[in-house]
C-alpha cells in the first residue's frame, strides 16, 4: 500500500530508515545542543521570570517548554527551523517535498518540535492534533516524526487508532471538516482543566490502539485527525522524537512565522498545550 492510500484510510504511515546515517547524526548532536540550550532557558526562567519572559519573546531563541512534574528538565523545544541552519537549509525542505510530493498538493512549514521524553517523562494523552491547529486557519496537516532514539513500548512509543473513521459513533463526533483527504472527524474533547484537549474517555475506549515502535533514522507520517497518545517513559534512557508539522495549501507560505510570534505573545493559552504534560494544560 503506498504512502497515498495509507494516509487516506488510516492516517499515517511509517518510513523506515528515511533518514541517511548522516542526517540522523547532525540531527543528534542538534538536539544535544538544544537540550543544552533548553536547561539554561529554564534555570534563567526560575531565577528571574520577568526578564526570562522578555527573552523568550525575541523572536531569534527557540521556544522552551518544561515539565509539569519537574519544570527544571525540559518537555520540548520548538521553532526548531527558525533557530538551526541545518534544520532550515536542509531538513525541512526536504520533509516539505517529501510530503507535497506524497499528499499530491503543496504543503509548507506550520509548526516543529522535539519531544524529549526523559526516563519517568509524562505521557501525552489521546488526542487530534486538529484540535489545537484549527485555531489558525488551517485545516488539514502531514506531521513527519523523526525517532532520534529507539521507541519502545516501555519508554513511550506514539500510539495510533488506525480505524478510528470506523469505530466511532455519531454522537462521538462534533464536527466533520473538509480535507484534501476527504471528510474528516473532530471527536469531543476537553477543554481546559488537566485533560486540555483529551479526546473524552469513552469515546478513545472504542478505538483499536496500534503502537508504532521505531529505530533511530525511522520516519512516521501522521495526519491532523489521526486520535493518538503515548504512554510515560518507563526505561532508564531518552525518547527523544522530532516532530514536523506541514499544513496543506498554497496560502500558508507564512503560517510559521505568525504561529510563532502567537506562541511567544500568549505562551500559556490551552491551545498551545492539548494533551501534554505540561503545566498549561
Amino acid at each position: 500500500m503506498s504512502s497515498y492510500i495509507d494516509l487516506k484510510q488510516q492516517g499515517f504511515s511509517v518510513l523506515r530508515q528515511g533518514l541517511t546515517a548522516d542526517e540522523l547524526q547532525r540531527l543528534d548532536d542538534t538536539c544535544r545542543q538544544l537540550l543544552v540550550t533548553g536547561r539554561e532557558v529554564l534555570a534563567r526562567r526560575s531565577q528571574d521570570p520577568d526578564m526570562a519572559t522578555a527573552r523568550e519573546r525575541d523572536e531569534r531563541a527557540p521556544v522552551v517548554v518544561g515539565e509539569s512534574s519537574n519544570p527544571m528538565e525540559v518537555c520540548r523545544i520548538e521553532w526548531l527551523a527558525g533557530s538551526t541552519p541545518y534544520i532550515q537549509d536542509h531538513l525541512s525542505n526536504r520533509l516539505q517535498r517529501l510530503i507535497s510530493d506524497i499528499a499530491q498538493e503543496p504543503f509548507h512549514l506550520f509548526k516543529d518540535k522535539c519531544n524529549f521524553k526523559h526516563p519517568g517523562g509524562g505521557a501525552f494523552g489521546v488526542h487530534q492534533d486538529i484540535a489545537a491547529y484549527r485555531h489558525f486557519d488551517t485545516h488539514y496537516h502531514i506531521t513527519a516524526a523523526i525517532a532520534l532514539d529507539p521507541a519502545t513500548l516501555q519508554n513511550g512509543c506514539l500510539e495510533v487508532a488506525p480505524r478510528y473513521l470506523s469505530e466511532h459513533d455519531a454522537e462521538d463526533v462534533e464536527q466533520i471538516l473538509a480535507t484534501p483527504m476527504g471528510p474528516r472527524p473532530l471527536f469531543n474533547y476537553h477543554r481546559g482543566g488537566t485533560h486540555n484537549g483529551d479526546i473524552e474517555a469513552a469515546i478513545s475506549a472504542k478505538f483499536e490502539w496500534q503502537p508504532i515502535t521505531a529505530q533511530a533514522g525511522d520516519v512516521i507520517l501522521f495526519d491532523s485527525y489521526v486520535p493518538h497518545r503515548s504512554a510515560r517513559n518507563d526505561s532508564a534512557f531518552d525518547r527523544r522524537m522530532l516532530f514536523f508539522t506541514f499544513a496543506a495549501g498554497t496560502a500558508h507560505k507564512d503560517l510559521y512565522d505568525s504561529y510563532y510570534a502567537s506562541k511567544r505573545n500568549d505562551p500559556g493559552n490551552p491551545i498551545f498545550h492539548i494533551s501534554t504534560p505540561t503545566r498549561h494544560r
